[in-house]
């Protein structure tokens, strides 16, 4: 007897609602941004560390907020629906949500804020931060006309004087019908049609490597094993006709990790809220209760164990809560030793070795985690060593080796571009292989276009850098899609592989600044060199596709209604974010410090002929033999794992992408992986499958949801506050 898929409706009017409402509120709750100067950076779901750092910041801890913001939004949304389900279970109302439609709502929520992270810049603002505010830094107007105000922006002062005014901290508060909407809105339909068009060759590229992580390699995918799993809950259960959202292991896990959570990660906002005083936010530290400031110790398990000086330059500090264990929980056995094997490899075994192979300086005691992790982000420090060129090396290798261990499917989707694969190879496709392909290329040529003839950008630079762009970003869609990433997150957006390729391509091509500078050098450096935030918003493009197509084979949803709705949900996002953002600085009082444009950077260092002072990550062109010879080693080895695994049966349980996973960003998630890795293994020693699927598994789920609606209402606080 064949089987056939019942695909159910998902883009209803009321999911569809939701879904622009939510969009609209997850853009306004922008994680991880600073109103400027006059106003304290205001972190709303700052990461728990031992120690409180503004060096971590740069680290990443932007784009995981923004991560962890925007999902917890999303989850929010579901919750409400998933209430409502009850309601509608047990006859007081008749409306109701399908697991299709909650499908679509958690896909489409997040993107308002999704790209809120990787520095505190938003994607307009990435473009006045280069014009708008140069009449304030820069006196010469040479300097200026240098910049195409086609792209950022007029060259009036008093065109910005509603977010920005010369040598003043407060510069008054404005209403959105004040902003001058008629002198900024070309230019913000400008850089949209940019984005837009990389955001649509990474979707379609994404959705042709579809067929191989799915159906081919079965990643793993966590985010849909997390979400959708979560989604499930919130749906009508048929055998007891109520969400399974108030199973007991799920309501027990829920309320044991919210509490724990909002205590020392969101009541600080409401109390300053209702108190009317603003305090040092607690940052899960246990507060004073006779005048509710933080003290310093923790509220959470976490310790530097760098500061004990075991093991030469080893970042070996550890930090876990309820919530992460729970998101680790659900992370496949092969994928969390696969990345505990890369983080041991890399973060303990490779430092000291490194320090006597190459004769450097031993650690000095005292030295903190972070120091270490600098060490190995930023190789300029110590002799080239580097994990940015390692990883970039590691992204090609698990393209290549995706291509070589598929190479039927690979060969059938090439061959697509011009014959259309016969229907049986994928019956659910998104959209027709060609379709895919030609607007894949015509996508990227059009930015390719714009970039030339809008940004004035250089040709060759450009081309070679958007090519890397893709490739990375797919790949590290793959390697998400396959460990779940430091919850989505990979690269930190100051020290990330393609600003390494940015770094390898201002040193080879020469557009060091050393004298006389035209416009196509100005904005080249300024997009593959300056511009650290704006190329990593793209690399959530793959992943969150790949997941919310994952997500849609899951839940009967056709795949060509999500990636529809993808398009457009990150169309949206982009339209909607900036202007709201515009709205909040004008009505901020403060003038918004955003006059460190790239101009008046080149211009102070034109007499050092260099930008490494500047731009640090741009120091690895100090050491570009060893960089490249990293990125070779790493390539091979990783592309021989991944060919070896099939013929060498102890490497079979190795998951190339946890592994990793382990060697980018293990150094944060170690404890909770090996926490989670035994609580499985002694779950499913004890109780099999059925007790992991009917306790384990939605107590999990409890941890990790209850930690983000707990976020969720930090967020709330602050934004009330």
């Amino acid at each position: 007897m064949s089987y056939e898929k019942v695909y159910v409706p998902a883009v209803t009017k009321k999911a569809l609602a939701l879904a622009l409402i939510g969009i609209a509120i997850s853009a306004l709750m922008w994680p991880g941004k600073s109103l400027g100067v006059g106003s304290k950076p205001v972190p709303m779901i700052r990461y728990r560390f031992p120690y409180s750092t503004d060096e971590y910041w740069w680290e990443g801890g932007h784009y995981f907020q923004a991560l962890l913001g925007c999902f917890s939004v999303g989850l929010a949304f579901i919750f409400v629906c998933g209430l409502v389900n009850y309601g509608a279970s047990k006859g007081w109302w008749k409306i109701k949500f399908s697991g299709q439609e909650l499908a679509l709502i958690m896909a489409l929520v997040p993107l308002g804020a999704i790209f809120g992270g990787s520095d505190y810049w938003n994607p307009w603002e990435q473009t006045t931060i280069i014009q708008g505010f140069v009449p304030g830094v820069v006196t010469d107007s040479s300097w200026w006309n240098l910049i195409p105000p086609v792209v950022f922006g007029p060259r009036s002062a008093s065109v910005w004087s509603y977010c920005y005014v010369p040598g003043k901290p407060i510069k008054g508060t404005y209403m959105p019908w004040e902003i001058p909407w008629l002198a900024i809105l070309p230019n913000m339909l400008i850089f949209w049609v940019f984005l837009m068009l990389m955001v649509i060759c990474l979707m379609c590229a994404s959705a042709l490597m579809r067929y191989i992580c799915i159906k081919t390699e079965y990643l793993a995918f966590p985010f849909n094993e997390v979400y959708g799993g979560i989604v499930n809950l919130a749906k009508i259960d048929e055998q007891t006709n109520r969400p399974g959202m108030f199973s007991k292991p799920f309501v027990i896990g829920f309320l044991v990790s919210f509490l724990w959570t909002f205590a020392f990660w969101g009541l600080d906002q409401w109390i300053m809220l209702f108190k009317g005083e603003i305090f040092d936010t607690w940052k899960g530290r246990l507060p004073d209760p006779r005048t509710w400031y933080p003290t310093d110790t923790l509220a959470w398990p976490a310790y530097d164990f760098t500061l004990l000086d075991l093991l030469d330059w080893s970042p070996l500090f550890f930090q876990t809560g309820l919530w992460e264990i729970g998101w680790a929980s659900l992370i496949p056995i092969n994928v969390l030793l696969s990345g505990l094997i890369g983080f041991v490899a890399i973060y303990v075994v490779l430092p000291p070795v490194w320090v006597y192979v190459a004769n450097q300086t031993p650690m000095n005691p005292n030295t903190s985690a972070f120091e270490a992790i600098k060490r190995l982000q930023r190789g300029y420090t110590w002799g080239g060593l580097c994990t940015v060129p390692m990883f970039l090396g590691m992204c090609l290798a698990i393209i290549v080796a995706m291509i070589v261990n598929n190479w039927r499917e690979s060969l059938i989707i090439f061959k697509s571009i011009v014959k259309e694969p016969f229907k049986e190879f994928d019956e659910d496709r998104p959209l027709p292989y060609r379709w895919l392909w030609w607007i894949m290329l015509g996508s990227f040529f059009l930015w390719f276009l714009m970039g030339i003839f809008v940004f004035q950008m250089m040709p060759i630079p450009l081309l070679l850098y958007g090519i890397f762009m893709v490739v990375t970003y797919l790949a590290t869609g793959k390697i998400i899609s396959e460990s779940g990433g430091w919850l989505g997150f990979m690269q930190p957006n100051y020290f990330s592989a393609l600003n390494f390729t940015g770094a390898m391509i201002t040193y080879h091509f020469n557009l060091l600044p050393t004298g006389n500078l035209d416009t196509s050098t100005v904005t080249t450096l300024w997009y593959i060199a300056r511009n650290r935030s704006i190329n990593n918003w793209f690399e959530v493009v793959p992943w969150y596709t790949l997941y919310s197509l994952k997500m849609s084979e899951s839940q009967n949803l056709r795949s060509r209604k999500m990636l529809l709705a993808l398009i457009v949900g990150f169309a949206l996002a982009l339209i909607i974010s900036p202007i709201l953002y515009e709205i909040e600085v004008a009505y901020a009082p403060y003038s918004d410090a955003r006059g460190r444009g790239i101009i008046n950077l080149i211009k102070d260092n034109l007499s050092r002929g260099t930008i490494e002072s500047t731009y640090q990550w741009t120091q690895y062109s100090r050491y570009t033999s060893i960089s490249l010879q990293t990125v070779a080693i790493s390539f091979a080895v990783i592309l021989a794992l991944s060919i070896l695994q099939r013929y060498i049966s102890f490497l079979r349980f190795l998951s190339i992408g946890g592994l990793i996973t382990g060697v980018w960003v293990g150094y944060t998630m170690w404890a909770s992986w090996i926490i989670a890795l035994i609580i499985k293994i002694i779950v499913l020693r004890a109780g099999g499958t059925k007790m992991y699927e009917e306790k384990l598994r939605p107590l999990s789920l409890g941890f990790f949801a209850g930690g983000l609606i707990a976020f969720f209402l930090a967020q709330v606080g602050w934004m009330l506050k």
